[in-house]
């Protein structure tokens, strides 16, 4: 029973010892077979000298500064048209025609009355001022005929109203109705515009009020077309003087200073406010920042990658601005994602930066010599062999292996 024991006691330490080697001789073989560091591909970028700016996009459309709909002030049908779409027309020129008959009736009638009261009037005046006619029979006279010469006038006028006019000088954009239809002073008939002025109406929230009204002078504008790459000028006519309750949107009226070769009324663009703008500035891509504050560059010295934390202060849509002190930095754009403070890592566009790639010496692998062969007894052969050709000595296989 106790030499049992014994084994048992003695197959456990056994165990024990066993495990514990185990153990050693992984740490060691660990130690010396530890697997090499990977070096991440990364592409970098030194700090390029560009313009920034900051915008605020909005969309919009081009509308004429003066658009008129015409109306008529009679009604009638239409017996002519004088003009079509797309036609230019001056102030108080003809439009159209309206049937004029009836009211050329009244005005005959009217003109006719106004006339004969008119002669009557006359002679009560003059029969007033020699003292033959009385107060009661030259105001009567007197009453009779400005009110004859309010319908005559009246009838006039309406006549006059048959023949439509252009309020202003501009282009026709658009009619309503056509020859022979029946029109009253309710119904517009055609639009007139104004193309020498164009405008931009921007609505704008409410957060923007401040601002803008603050640095209205300083606020530069751009219009572009979705379809186009050219930005046109404008600049800010006029912010409107309150902030709509349903909406809380303020609008910002923008007249274009060029462009009337190519915009037109009624089409889509975007409105550029450039706010704020810095020229001649090294900059980043954003890509480069990892989060909102983190940048990542490779020394030079180490080809390891270092982190670093950095808030831009001035940036747009594609870059922000970083200090002159770090215009010489290689800043890592591409592959910072998955790497660690301290890792090496290769340029992969080493041909922009040659001075970030390694030597020829460091890429050059060492020669092979042969298997179980070292590279110093290599070395030491070749110099006996070089020493015995230099004096001339024929060292024979027997005295080499010796």
């Amino acid at each position: 029973m106790g030499n049992k024991k014994r084994a048992v006691k003695i197959g456990v330490i056994s165990a024990i010892v066993v495990i514990m080697l185990l153990v050693l001789f992984r740490i060691l073989y660990s130690k010396t077979t530890q697997a090499p560091e990977t070096a991440i591909p990364v592409v970098v970028t030194k700090g390029l000298i560009s313009d920034l700016q900051k915008d605020y996009k909005i969309n919009a459309y081009i509308e004429p500064k003066n658009m008129v709909q015409v109306h008529s002030k009679v009604s009638g049908n239409i017996t002519a048209f004088h003009v079509d779409i797309g036609d230019k027309v001056k102030k108080d020129q003809e439009l159209l025609l309206i049937n004029d008959a009836p009211y050329r009736l009244q005005f005959e009638q009217a003109s006719a009355a106004y006339n004969g009261i008119a002669k009557i009037y006359e002679r009560v005046r003059r029969s007033y001022n020699q003292g033959v006619a009385t107060q009661q029979e030259y105001d009567e006279a007197r009453t009779r005929f400005e009110a004859t010469k309010s319908q005559y006038e009246l009838a006039k006028l309406q006549m006059d109203y048959a023949k439509v006019t252009s309020p202003i000088d501009g282009t026709v954009l658009q009619k309503y109705v056509s020859t022979g239809q029946l029109v009253s002073p309710d119904v517009g008939l055609l639009v007139v515009a104004d193309l020498s002025e164009l405008v931009v109406r921007a609505k704008l929230p409410e957060d923007n009020f401040f601002r803008f009204n603050k640095d209205r002078d300083k606020i530069t504008v751009k219009i572009k077309h979705p379809a186009e790459d050219t930005l046109y000028t404008a600049h800010i006519e006029r912010i409107g003087e309150m902030v709509e309750p349903q909406s809380k949107n303020f609008e910002v009226v923008c007249k274009l200073d060029e462009g009337y070769d190519f915009l037109r009324p009624g089409m889509f663009v975007n409105v550029i406010f450039v706010l704020e703008r810095k020229e001649d500035v090294y900059s980043l891509p954003i890509r480069a920042l990892v989060g909102e504050d983190v940048l990542w560059y490779v020394n030079p010295d180490t080809m390891r990658a270092e982190r670093m934390i950095y808030q831009p202060v001035f940036s747009d849509d594609n870059s922000f601005e970083i200090p002159n002190g770090y215009k010489d930095y290689y800043f890592i754009v591409e592959g910072q994602n998955f790497i660690y403070d301290g890792q090496p890592v290769t340029i992969k566009n080493g041909k922009e930066y040659p001075e970030l790639l390694p030597s020829k010496d460091e890429d050059d692998p060492v020669p092979s010599t042969g298997a179980g062969v070292s590279s110093e007894d290599d070395a030491q052969s070749q110099k006996t062999e070089n020493s015995s050709s230099e004096t001339g000595t024929d060292v024979s296989t027997e005295d080499r292996t010796a």
